[in-house]
């Protein structure tokens, strides 16, 4: 029961991350960096595929940053994104 408690508990925070607008925008502009790679010719330079890779790893920072700054409710407990960080 407890571990479902915490699967519960994770995917709220997952659906609070996705909602928040600066996060939204970064994951669309990884989904655009990911089909752009998909579209790439066998003709172009394999720098190009690193530099989208790390501008992918760039965003997932950018997120990974934001959201230890986000708090939220779940079920009426206010939970410090550190505090549950602890708990994880």
């Amino acid at each position: 029961e407890e571990a479902h408690n915490l699967i519960s508990v994770l995917e709220k925070r997952i659906d609070t991350l996705k909602k928040n607008e600066n996060i939204k925008k970064l994951l669309e502009d990884i989904d655009k960096i990911k089909t752009d790679a998909e579209k790439l010719t066998t003709g172009s330079k394999p720098n190009t595929l690193l530099d989208k890779n790390k501008k992918i790893e760039e965003h997932e920072e950018k997120i990974k940053e934001i959201a230890k700054t986000i708090k939220f409710n779940i079920d009426s407990l206010f939970t410090d994104p550190l505090e549950l960080e602890y708990y994880l």
